[in-house]
């Protein structure tokens, strides 16, 4: 199937959306500049789950997969670079000054690189890894796990027994003490709902949506859906205290709208886009790296005379450090990963070590900004921007 640019298009927005939260709060925090939150910046996790679950029931839809292959596909795909950031956190603190050597607790430590839910070393009242923002990994991974079960089931069962699981987990919260296990306390939040809302929304676009999205209405439909999800982002206070009801409900409005737009992103293509929604996942892990390092230089100098401008600077150096290291960490690493699991020790040590990294950097930095052509119908990478 044809790839869903757009769908790339809002991984790289939902990114920077959570780049520019934390880099925000952490000038009002340290410069105490008068500048107001942004606090829905951190609705760009939501958009990735309600991306997550669309992705994985359009790919398991377009091409069956056993289980099995799946999981592998999804370790191959979130791990290794998780893994690499991960090791990063743990040898290198920027807290009160650089500090190199081993911090957490081998327990900790092992419990993030497995993503087993634990109470966060720095944040004692946050179940987090040691890299922080991986909570949304720990989550990612029981989907995988949720969804792996699912495909066990025929295919007309699997939707309904996916949502049916999601929702008890979701509302847990109302009947169950969650307060003392790290497990359940991550598990229960109304968030994990959004993954099924992206699967429902997978299995529409599956099912007939995507053969009306061509239509010269579609950009209407894409407007209302828009407006509609910006309302209830405004309103979402009033309306609800739940995250999958005030977040969660808006970006599964947002990523459908996306979907009716896809016909004026196919017809005229952006490669920097593009990039930036490949790199989103870099992005997302590396951006706090970033924070630490700009906040030195950038904040330290802008952050109370000119926050706004201190705030456009620091994020994009963040998304320009996340996009380096996915050329040089995360498709390397995953690569490595894939030619391993494959057998092939010599092609995942090449590729481990960079081999050709440079060049085949160099190339695609010189072809950002192009306006790419239109892809073909026979394409290999899927909805989720992934070569298979």
């Amino acid at each position: 199937m044809k790839p869903i640019l757009t769908v790339q298009y809002l991984r790289a927005v939902a990114a920077i959306l959570v780049v520019i939260y934390h880099h925000n709060n952490a000038i009002r925090e340290s410069f105490g500049p008068v500048m107001p939150g942004f606090h829905v910046g951190a609705f760009g996790v939501d958009i990735f789950f309600v991306i997550s679950g669309f992705i994985m029931w359009t790919i398991s839809t377009a091409r069956p997969t056993k289980p099995g292959g799946f999981m592998k596909r999804r370790i191959i795909r979130i791990a290794p670079v998780y893994w690499v950031f991960t090791l990063i956190a743990a040898f290198i603190s920027t807290d009160g000054g650089l500090r190199i050597g081993f911090d957490p607790e081998i327990g900790t430590f092992l419990n993030s690189l497995f993503f087993i839910p634990d109470w966060n070393p720095k944040y004692p009242e946050m179940v987090a890894p040691i890299l922080v923002v991986g909570w949304t990994l720990n989550l990612e991974m029981m989907f995988y796990v949720l969804f792996s079960g699912a495909l066990f089931l025929p295919q007309r069962l699997r939707l309904g027994a996916l949502l049916a699981v999601l929702a008890v987990m979701g509302t847990a919260r109302l009947w169950i003490d969650y307060a003392g296990n790290p497990a359940i306390s991550l598990y229960s939040q109304s968030i994990v709902l959004e993954f099924g809302f992206g699967a429902l929304l997978g299995w529409a676009y599956m099912n007939g949506l995507e053969r009306r999205i061509g239509g010269r209405h579609g950009w209407k439909i894409a407007l209302a859906l828009f407006s509609a999800a910006l309302a209830a982002l405004v309103m979402r206070e009033s309306m609800t205290e739940s995250r999958a009801l005030h977040w969660g409900v808006p970006a599964l409005l947002i990523v459908a709208g996306g979907l009716f737009l896809e016909p004026y992103a196919r017809s005229r293509p952006s490669r920097s886009l593009k990039f930036l929604g490949d790199a989103s996942y870099s992005i997302y892990l590396s951006h706090l790296m970033a924070l630490a390092l700009s906040q030195k230089f950038i904040g330290a100098a802008l952050g109370a005379s000119a926050p706004y401008l201190a705030l456009a600077l620091e994020t994009l150096f963040a998304i320009g450090f996340g996009a380096v290291a996915y050329l040089l960490i995360e498709r390397p690493a995953t690569e490595a990963a894939r030619r391993l699991w494959a057998g092939d020790l010599k092609g995942a040590l090449e590729a481990a070590t960079g081999f050709n990294t440079l060049s085949r950097t160099a190339a695609r930095l010189g072809s950002m900004g192009k306006t790419a052509r239109p892809a073909r119908a026979d394409s290999q990478v899927t909805v989720s921007g992934e070569t298979e």
